[in-house]
C-alpha cells in the first residue's frame, strides 16, 4: 500500500506573481514560475482566505493583461479550482477594513507591519492551525518582509525568500 505524503501548504504574496511575469530578472522569474507551477501541479497547495481578499488582490488589474501573463493564468486557474485544490481558511477579520485580523500578532501590529500584507500573515496562521504544519509565506521582491523577518520568526511565521538577491539584508538571503 502506498502512503501519500502530505502536500505542503504555502501562502503566496502577490509580488511572486508579478515577479513570475517579469522578464528583466530571469533567475527570479524562473524561481517564481516554479512555485506557481508547483501549485497548479498539486505539488504545493495554496492557502487562501474565505473572504476572497487574497484572490481579489491577485486579480486586481488582470483584465488589461494578455493571456500569456502568469498572473492572469494563475488567477483563472484559482477561480476554477478554488474549492478543490486550495486550502480555504478564516483569518478572522475584526472589522470591514480588510487589514485587521484576530490572528495577526500584536507584536507585528506595533512594528508598523505593512497593512496590505497582514492578510497573508493571518492566512498563514489560520492555515497552520488547520493543518498542524508550518505554512510559509512565499515572497519574491518585497523587502518589507525582510525588514520584519526576525519578528515574524518570533511569532511563528516563516517567510521563504524566492529572490534573495533582491533582499536588502544577508538575513534574508
Amino acid at each position: 500500500m502506498k502512503s501519500k505524503a502530505l502536500t505542503s501548504v504555502v501562502v503566496i504574496d502577490t509580488n511572486v506573481l508579478y515577479a513570475a511575469d517579469d522578464f528583466t530578472d530571469p533567475n527570479c522569474q524562473a524561481t517564481c514560475l516554479q512555485k506557481v507551477e508547483a501549485v497548479r501541479e498539486g505539488k504545493l497547495r495554496i492557502a487562501l482566505d474565505t473572504y476572497g481578499y487574497i484572490l481579489e488582490e491577485y486579480a486586481r488589474n488582470t483584465r488589461t493583461l494578455d493571456n500569456t501573463s502568469v498572473r492572469k493564468q494563475f488567477v483563472n486557474w484559482l477561480r476554477g479550482y478554488l474549492y478543490t485544490r486550495c486550502l480555504i481558511v478564516d483569518p478572522q477579520p475584526t472589522d470591514e477594513s480588510r487589514v485587521n485580523f484576530r490572528l495577526f500578532p500584536a507584536a507585528l501590529e506595533h512594528a508598523n507591519f505593512h497593512q496590505d500584507d497582514r492578510k497573508f500573515v493571518a492566512v498563514a496562521i489560520a492555515a497552520q492551525q488547520a493543518t498542524g504544519q508550518t505554512v510559509p509565506i512565499l515572497n519574491a521582491i518585497d523587502s518589507d518582509w525582510c525588514h520584519h523577518y526576525a519578528l515574524l520568526l518570533q511569532n511563528g511565521i516563516q517567510v521563504h525568500f524566492l529572490c534573495p538577491d533582491r533582499m536588502p539584508s544577508d538575513e534574508c538571503r
